[in-house]
């Protein structure tokens, strides 16, 4: 029990490292890639006046162009991305480890740490993660300052949503439900209190100073109509997403809610929180696509332990019953029913579903972290044909294609797809043609009038000649 005690985190981070490996080393996707070279190339005046599309996680963006830039020599590039939200893991796994002691909350956060998805965001060239981090950063700092209520507080309270909302828009309402998660620690009569208005002001002069220079931008990339327009469906995939991750430690909650206890009236008004991600689901144009709710997950975990951790203090009221000994059985059996639910193939492909199967799933079984996706493959191949001018069907995935080919020292300027600008009107013959292997090259000859020459083909793509 003691060395359960005193090594506990550095046996969360080793299992976290150990599951983590494989993701660390996959290859760049279309979002990734589209960071990378679209946004996080640009000086860091030109990458916050740069929010042209939701793609630009501003604040991580920001952070990725000064971390690309210290990059060890020999060190593979793609790696080194992927690094800097591998630090942002560790990070909030420390965090949250160090500063919410609830013990169901850390068996929680063991068993998210191990979950695809938090590997999945935890390895990904995106903001999701260090959302997720500063999510938690703010609601450690907004509980602080409305117990404190002193000026350090609230001015730690602006630095923590500040950075927050700087990564994405959305987590203004990430910001919301931790401070619906913070006004308990105000007192019962919290309403009374003038840290509850400037718990408020803050948060919302944070969100202002960043995204009212922006605002022209942020209206016209909320109108693009990004995401899902089954907002129902959107929905029930996050909740399921969240669920399968967290699952031990809310089914405790719900099973211990139905006994009576001590908490106390103005402690339910965390529940509240969980209606902050409806604003997004139904206010919006569509719905956000589901990895938009990942950042609400750590705050989430939080809640469901508070109610969770009832079911302890009800052991300790039994005769017969080891705390301790019950602990550990709780968490050894939570972390691997966890780890079986996301590795099952069975759990997996059910969960795939629920988010709309492989081709929209970014939680479970998504496309890009499949073996079949080897831009780098082709990317290899094109560096190895002669061409001027090459097309990429959007289905090819584009943008890692073009990452990996400018790797191998093929001009990014020979390289056109249909996108946002328009679409290709011509192929000159001799250009070289990319397009997922589920595609039809009778499609594209047909669209430009051309024959094709089949070049080379791997798991992701057919390689053609147009002539």
């Amino acid at each position: 029990m003691k060395f359960f005690k005193k090594y506990s985190l550095l046996i969360v981070l080793g299992l976290f490292f150990a599951a983590s490996r494989s993701y660390l080393l996959r290859a760049f996707w279309f979002d990734e890639a589209l960071t990378l070279l679209n946004f996080a190339m640009l000086p860091l005046d030109k990458i916050y006046w740069s929010y042209v599309i939701p793609n630009n996680h501003i604040g991580f963006t920001m952070l990725l162009r000064i971390w690309y830039l210290v990059m060890p020599d020999g060190v593979a590039p793609d790696v080194w991305c992927r690094m800097l939200s591998f630090a942002a893991a560790c990070g909030f796994i420390v965090f949250s480890w160090s500063n919410f002691k609830n013990f169901v909350f850390r068996t929680g956060l063991c068993c998210f740490a191990v979950s695809v998805p938090f590997l999945i965001y935890a390895t990904s060239v995106r903001g999701y993660m260090l959302s997720l981090l500063f999510s938690m950063i703010t609601l450690y700092c907004a509980r602080n300052f409305c117990f404190r209520g002193t000026l350090r507080s609230g001015v730690q309270l602006f630095v923590s949503t500040l950075c927050c909302v700087s990564i994405l828009p959305s987590n203004l309402f990430v910001v919301g439900a931790a401070a619906v998660c913070a006004v308990p620690s105000a007192g019962i009569k919290f309403w009374k209190r003038k840290r509850f208005y400037w718990l408020i002001i803050i948060t919302l002069s944070a969100f202002a100073l960043f995204w009212l220079p922006l605002l022209g931008q942020l209206i016209r990339a909320s109108e693009l109509g990004e995401g899902w327009h089954d907002r129902a469906a959107s929905l029930v995939a996050g909740v399921v997403s969240f669920a399968a991750c967290t699952l031990p430690v809310l089914l405790s909650a719900l099973l211990t809610s139905l006994f009576p206890g001590r908490i106390s009236r103005s402690r339910h008004l965390i529940l509240l929180s969980f209606a902050a991600v409806l604003p997004l689901v139904f206010c919006a144009k569509v719905a956000p696509f589901p990895r938009v709710y990942f950042p609400f997950f750590g705050i989430y975990l939080w809640v469901i332990s508070v109610y969770a951790s009832r079911a302890f203090a009800l052991v300790r009221k039994s005769k017969g019953f080891s705390v301790g000994k019950v602990k550990v059985v709780y968490a050894a059996f939570s972390v691997g029913m966890v780890f079986l639910i996301n590795t099952l193939s069975i759990t997996v492909n059910m969960l795939s579903t629920v988010n709309k199967g492989a081709e929209q799933d970014d939680f479970f079984a998504p496309w890009y972290c499949s073996e079949s996706h080897v831009p780098h493959e082709t990317a290899k191949i094109l560096s190895q044909t002669e061409f001027q001018y090459c097309y990429l069907s959007f289905s090819s995935d584009p943008w890692s294609v073009m990452y990996y080919s400018a790797l191998n020292g093929v001009e990014l300027a020979k390289f056109h797809f249909d996108g946002p600008r328009g679409r290709v009107q011509t192929l000159p013959s001799g250009s070289a043609a990319v397009i997922n292997r589920n595609e039809d090259i009778n499609a594209l000859m047909k669209r430009f009038g051309i024959k094709c020459t089949l070049i080379s083909e791997n798991a992701m793509h057919r390689i053609f000649r147009v002539w």
